[in-house]
C-alpha cells in the first residue's frame, strides 16, 4: 500500500469519527477515487465561508419552484378571508368602546375599528405578497408591523383604561380623543405608501442606476465595389465609319461664364480647333457666328475669323458677304 493510499484512508477514517460525534458533516460521499466529498461540493451549496453555518443554495442549482393547484389557493383564500372576518369581529367592539371613551359620537365610533383593522389586513397582505427581492419588501413589512400593533394597542389601551375605572385623571379623556382623531389621517398615509410601493413611484420605488457613458466603437466604412459589367455584342450591327470619311471628334463644352479667352484657350489643342470650327459650321452653316466660335474656343475673333475662312474653303462654301465679312474686311 503506498503512502497516498494510508493517507487518504486516515482522513476517511477522521471523517468518520467525527461525524459519529456530531463535529462532522452528515452523510459523506466517497468517489471513485476514494476520495470523500462533502455534499456542499456536490448539490452546489455555498456555505459562505462559514464553519457548520447554514448553507445556501445557488440560484442556478436550484430546483424550480413547483406550482400550487387551484385547490390550495381557493382552500388558502377562504381560509384567509375568514379568519380575517373573524379576527376583526372580535376587535371591532373593542376598538369602538375605545372610541367611545375618548367621547366620539355613536355614530362615528365605528369607523376607528374599520379603518384599524382594514389598514391592518391590507398590509399583512401586501407585506407577504411582495416578493423578498423587490425593493419594497422591507417597508412592506415594517408597514405591516405598524398596522399590526397599531391593532393589538388599541385593544391594550382600552382594556387598561378600563381597569383604571374612575382612577383616571380628566386630562386623559381628552387626549385619547386627540391620539383617535389622529389615527385616520395617519391611516390614510400609510395606505397611500402601500399604494405608491404597488405602482412603483413611491420613495422606496425601484431607482434607476446612475447612466455608464458607453464608449462608441467605431464602425468599419462600406467597403467602395466596383461592379463589372460584362461587355456584350449589341443586337443589332453598328455601321463602321468609312476609311476616307474622317471620323468627327466630340465637340468640347462651351467654357464657363467666368473663366477668361486665356484660359479656355489652353484648354482646347491647337488642332482640335479646325475640327471644332467644322462641326459648327456643320450645324450653323457657312456664315457661323464668330461669337459662337469664340465662345467655343476662346479665342479672338481673328483668330476665329481666319478659322472660319480655312473650314470655308476646304467647303468650297466661302461666304460672298454679309456683316462678319465686312467686319473682317474693314
Amino acid at each position: 500500500m503506498t503512502t497516498a493510499a494510508i493517507n487518504q484512508n486516515a482522513v476517511t477514517a477522521a471523517i468518520g469519527d467525527r461525524v459519529d460525534s456530531g463535529l462532522g458533516p452528515k452523510n459523506p460521499t466517497i468517489g471513485k477515487d476514494r476520495r470523500v466529498a462533502l455534499p456542499h461540493a456536490i448539490s452546489g451549496i455555498d456555505v459562505n465561508d462559514k464553519p457548520h453555518g447554514k448553507a445556501k443554495k445557488r440560484d442556478k442549482n436550484s430546483p424550480p419552484i413547483p406550482a400550487l393547484s387551484n385547490r390550495t389557493r381557493r382552500i388558502v383564500t377562504i381560509g384567509v378571508a375568514f379568519a380575517g372576518i373573524c379576527a376583526a369581529a372580535l376587535s371591532a367592539p373593542t376598538l369602538f368602546n375605545l372610541a367611545r371613551l375618548g367621547r366620539v359620537p355613536v355614530y362615528l365610533a365605528w369607523l376607528l375599528p374599520a379603518c384599524l383593522d382594514g389598514y391592518a389586513i391590507t398590509s399583512i397582505q401586501f407585506g407577504n405578497l411582495v416578493p423578498a427581492d423587490h425593493p419594497a419588501h422591507g417597508a412592506a413589512k415594517r408597514n405591516a408591523r405598524h398596522a399590526l400593533w397599531l391593532s393589538v394597542g388599541g385593544n391594550f389601551v382600552y382594556h387598561v383604561l378600563v381597569l383604571a375605572g374612575a382612577m383616571l385623571p380628566t386630562w386623559v379623556p381628552i387626549a385619547l380623543l386627540v391620539v383617535i382623531l389622529s389615527l385616520p389621517p395617519f391611516i390614510v398615509d400609510r395606505l397611500l405608501h402601500l399604494h405608491s410601493l404597488a405602482s412603483g413611484s413611491g420613495a422606496s420605488a425601484t431607482v434607476a442606476p446612475p447612466a455608464t457613458p458607453t464608449i462608441a466603437t467605431p464602425r468599419p466604412g462600406p467597403v467602395a465595389t466596383e461592379t463589372l459589367v460584362a461587355a456584350t455584342a449589341p443586337a443589332t450591327p453598328v455601321p463602321q465609319p468609312s476609311a476616307t470619311q474622317p471620323a468627327t471628334k466630340p465637340v468640347a463644352k462651351p467654357a464657363a461664364d467666368n473663366s477668361d479667352a486665356a484660359t479656355v484657350a489652353t484648354l482646347v489643342p491647337a488642332g482640335e480647333r479646325l475640327q471644332i470650327v467644322r462641326v459648327l459650321v456643320a450645324e450653323h452653316g457657312p456664315e457661323v457666328p464668330l461669337a459662337e466660335i469664340t465662345d467655343r474656343l476662346g479665342c479672338h475673333k481673328s483668330t476665329a475669323s481666319r478659322l472660319r475662312a480655312t473650314v470655308n474653303e476646304e467647303n468650297g462654301t466661302a461666304p460672298l458677304g454679309g456683316a462678319d465679312a465686312q467686319k473682317e474686311v474693314s
